[in-house]
């Protein structure tokens, strides 16, 4: 069936003292079940491709998310609830494929919070947010307890700034879940009931 859109495509951004200069974007790629890699001209803007398209270890890709610091890339696939790990060229902005980890039924979005300690899938058909914890070193995703849950199809997730909170949009009960973020361990405490929106919301 159609599902919401959310955007989907990640920028990574440089470590060097020029801080947030985009160098590098990633679109995944439901249909064909692999991500594409492009570099990004500093003074046009324009894409240009970083090799072949790589595989998504699983099925039709909806979202990507890169780390802060921009060792490891992030991708759900949707159809098999499953998150594919990727290792990163800094340089080039390639992406190697390490492994997958399940998440839910239906996982549509991953958002990682601005330390890139922990991540958060919204699981689409499973009406629930997982939570990760990240290995710094080899990037490799830890689920933190059971999922939480979201209200009806949660399709997109935010992270705030501050690192202390997630949101989650419900397209199929029109509103908006809120989480605390435990400091310590990554896991995810309801912080009220769900607010309302308007219809369907995607983002």
């Amino acid at each position: 069936r159609a599902r919401p859109g959310c955007w989907a495509a990640a920028i990574a951004r440089g470590a060097s003292p020029l801080t947030h200069v985009p160098l590098h974007a990633y679109a995944p790629n439901s249909t064909t079940n692999d991500v594409s890699a492009y570099s990004i001209n500093a003074g046009t803007g324009a894409l240009g491709s970083v090799g072949a398209a790589v595989g998504s270890q699983g099925v039709a890709p909806s979202s990507l998310a890169v780390d802060p610091r921009g060792q490891f890339a992030y991708v759900t696939n949707s159809t098999d609830g499953t998150v594919g790990i990727y290792t990163r060229n800094a340089s080039t902005g390639a992406l190697s494929i390490f492994l997958s980890v399940p998440s839910g039924l239906g996982a549509r979005f991953v958002a990682i919070e601005p330390s890139g300690r922990f991540a958060y899938v919204a699981n689409y058909d499973a009406n629930t947010v997982s939570a990760f914890s990240i290995d710094p070193t080899t990037g490799m995703l830890s689920a933190i307890g059971v999922a939480v849950a979201a209200g009806t199809q949660p399709g997109c997730l935010a992270a705030d700034p501050s690192g202390r909170f997630v949101y989650a949009t419900n397209f199929g009960s029109n509103n908006v879940s809120m989480y605390s973020i435990n400091p310590l361990t990554g896991a995810l405490s309801s912080v009220a009931a769900p607010v309302a929106s308007g219809t369907g919301p995607t983002g």
